[in-house]
């Protein structure tokens, strides 16, 4: 029997490799921009003094390729958790920087809202199951 309705959960791995400094800064910033959009928006200056907080950014996930195949729903997902490893193979190698060359970049994403039978007809799938 039908209980209840669930959303979707997503993990993504990323290893990534420093060679040169344009990419060490490259690093950088994806690794800043969501540690920085995982977090609310305090409304009063100053760090977390305020009693409202806006809301974490929210992201959508498209797989490569399936922009021009199908049409996607916005369903926004949030980022939930996040691990930044500066050594993952235990050994640490640095850059002429002083910056690490390898890092390991883990984030985990949770649905906002859970899907229904139609969001997978008209939107993500435009396969007709109902033809022969």
């Amino acid at each position: 029997t039908f209980n209840k309705m669930q959303t979707r959960s997503f993990s993504f791995d990323y290893l990534f490799l420093a060679r040169d400094t344009t990419e060490e800064l490259e690093i950088r910033k994806i690794i800043k921009q969501f540690k920085v959009s995982m977090h609310p928006e305090s409304k009063a200056k100053g760090r977390s003094n305020s009693l409202f907080l806006g809301y974490p950014h929210i992201w959508r996930i498209i797989p490569s390729g399936l922009k021009s195949k199908f049409k996607v729903k916005s369903n926004g997902v949030a980022l939930t958790a996040m691990n930044v490893d500066y050594t993952p193979d235990n050994v640490i190698a640095l850059t002429k920087n002083g910056y690490v060359q390898a890092i390991r970049l883990s984030l985990q994403f949770a649905e906002l809202t859970a899907l229904v039978r139609q969001d997978i007809e008209t939107f993500e799938d435009l396969t007709r199951i109902d033809e022969k």
